[in-house]
Parts: C-alpha cells; sequence; structure tokens
C-alpha cells in the first residue's frame, strides 16, 4: 500500500491556515509553505495578510480561501514576489510546491544573501547570541508580569460566607 500523500488533520492557529486546510482538500507541506508566506508576511508588515480587528472567525477564514489580502507600499518588489508565491490559493502553484520543490523557496532572490550551505553546516555566526545563565533563564523575553492573572479575577475566591453554603455539599 502506497505511504498517503495528504492528511486531512485540523490543527494550527486559524490565522495561519492554508486554504486546503480549512476546505478539508487534504494537505501537504504546501500548507507549511502556506504559513512561512503568512510568517514572512507579520515579519515585514506588523499585520497578519488575511485578518482585521472587526472580523469574525467566518469572515477571516473566507478571506484566507479566496487568499485576498494587500502588500503595503512600504514592502520591497522582492519580498512582495515571494509573499505572493507563497499565498498561492492552488496549493500546487505554490512555492515550494512547484518543480524544484523546496529548492525554489532557497534559490528565491529575497534569500539571495543566505549562504544554506554555511547555514547547514552551522558555519554562519548568528547576529546576536543571547546570554543564558541557565536552562530556565527567561531574562531574553518580555516580561509580562504586569499582566493580572485572570483566573484570579475572573473566578476570585469566596468569602467565608459564601465557601460555608457549600459546607455540606
Amino acid at each position: 500500500v502506497p505511504a498517503p500523500t495528504k492528511t486531512y488533520t485540523l490543527c494550527g492557529t486559524p490565522l495561519y491556515l492554508a486554504p486546503e486546510v480549512i476546505l478539508n482538500r487534504g494537505h501537504n507541506g504546501g500548507a507549511d509553505h502556506w504559513c512561512l508566506g503568512v510568517m514572512i508576511y507579520e515579519m515585514l508588515t506588523g499585520g497578519n495578510p488575511f485578518y482585521n480587528h472587526d472580523m469574525d472567525q467566518v469572515q477571516l477564514f473566507t478571506a484566507i480561501v479566496k487568499a485576498q489580502f494587500e502588500i503595503p507600499s512600504s514592502v520591497s518588489p522582492v519580498s512582495n514576489l515571494l509573499i505572493h508565491a507563497f499565498l498561492q490559493r492552488n496549493p500546487s502553484r505554490r512555492i515550494g510546491s512547484l518543480a524544484k520543490g523546496e529548492d525554489d523557496i532557497l534559490e528565491h532572490p529575497f534569500f539571495a544573501t543566505i549562504d544554506f550551505d554555511k547555514l547547514r553546516r552551522k558555519k554562519i555566526e548568528p547576529p546576536m547570541k543571547p546570554k543564558i545563565r541557565n536552562p530556565l533563564d527567561t531574562s531574553n523575553f518580555d516580561d509580562w508580569s504586569h499582566l493580572q492573572d485572570k483566573r484570579k479575577t475572573k473566578y476570585p475566591k469566596l468569602s467565608e460566607n459564601e465557601q460555608s453554603i457549600f459546607a455540606d455539599f
């Protein structure tokens, strides 16, 4: 029995789901390439290509399935081409799913300054090396301690009087 080439599982963050996942048509690595396109868009623009603040999930999924998005003029032409190549509605036309497979991605002009052979051999110095004191060191992450624990504010502890109601429960 030949191995299946697609899966039909629904797994992922709604903002990153590829059209074929939403439509339950079966998906393969092309769905990952779609996600990479969404992530590159977000890294370059600070926003999601399909979502705006007054959308519900149905509207989001409709925009994704129709591949409706706009790229700000501040995005370079090379970046624009790469994003459009990743966010192709038809997975068989998506970069990474074409004749040369993932080599098409690596050879795209967007990545022209990256020597992938050196990268694979770990011969490229990272632009920043975080200082880590121990395996549990979180000092390189943003501090979110100023946020309240919603569980405590939504469900505050019961007073003694309120707790007494459940004494024989």
